[in-house]
């Protein structure tokens, strides 16, 4: 089975810290896309 992975299902937010992963996906996503860290009104 050449190219076979393994798929890990997290349902309970039990084996991976969520809110550091959202965090660290917001950081890469702000510096990726020089978007401001600060909210901006839409209107």
């Amino acid at each position: 089975m050449s190219g076979a992975g393994l798929i890990i299902f997290d349902l309970d937010g039990t084996l991976v810290d969520q809110e550091a992963a959202v965090g660290r996906w917001a950081d890469e996503f702000i510096r990726t896309y020089s978007a401001s860290a600060s909210p901006t009104p839409v209107c």
